[in-house]
C-alpha cells in the first residue's frame, strides 16, 4: 500500500512539471501580445514623443525580465527574438519618430531628456536586467537589433 501511494504521488509530480512550464509558456505568450498592442497602439496612437519613449523602454525591460524566466538560454533567446520578429514594424515606427523629435531638440533639451529618464524606474531595472540576461545566455549579445534602434534614437548628437 504505502509503494502504491509513493508511486501514485510520483506520477502525479512528474504529470505536473510539464503542465507547469506549458502554463509558464502560456503565460508569456500572453505577455508578447499585450505588448504587441501596446507597442502597436503607441505607433499609430496620438502618444507624446516621450510617452513613446517610456513605453518602449518599459516594454524592453520587461521583454528582457520575462525572457529570463525561461531555464533554458535557447528558450530566453527565442522569447526576445520572438519578441523582435512580432514587433519590428511597430518598433521601427517608433524609433523613426523619436529620431525625428530628438533632432529638433537642443543639446540643452536632450541633457535634460537624458536627466529626466535616468530617474525613471525603468532605467535601473534596465542596467540590471541586462547582465542576468547576458549571463543567462551565457554570451555577450550585442544587444540585438532593438537596442540598438533604441540606443540610436537616445545617445544626445551635439
Amino acid at each position: 500500500m504505502q509503494k502504491q501511494f509513493s508511486f501514485t504521488i510520483l506520477i502525479l509530480l512528474l504529470a505536473v512539471v510539464p503542465f507547469q512550464t506549458s502554463c509558464t509558456g502560456a503565460k508569456l505568450t500572453r505577455m508578447l501580445n499585450q505588448h504587441q498592442q501596446a507597442l502597436s497602439l503607441a505607433a499609430t496612437g496620438n502618444a507624446t514623443p516621450e510617452e513613446k519613449l517610456d513605453l518602449l523602454a518599459q516594454t524592453f525591460v520587461s521583454v528582457l525580465g520575462e525572457s529570463i524566466r525561461y531555464t533554458n538560454p535557447k528558450k530566453t533567446v527565442k522569447h526576445v527574438t520572438k519578441f523582435s520578429n512580432q514587433n519590428e514594424q511597430s518598433i521601427n515606427k517608433i524609433t523613426k519618430d523619436l529620431s525625428k523629435w530628438m533632432s529638433g531638440l537642443s543639446g540643452g533639451e536632450k541633457l535634460m531628456l537624458v536627466g529626466k529618464m535616468a530617474k525613471k524606474p525603468y532605467a535601473g531595472e534596465l542596467l540590471r536586467i541586462i547582465p542576468k540576461f547576458e549571463r543567462k545566455v551565457k554570451r555577450k549579445i550585442a544587444t540585438f537589433n532593438l537596442l540598438s534602434d533604441v540606443k540610436n534614437v537616445l545617445v544626445p548628437k551635439f
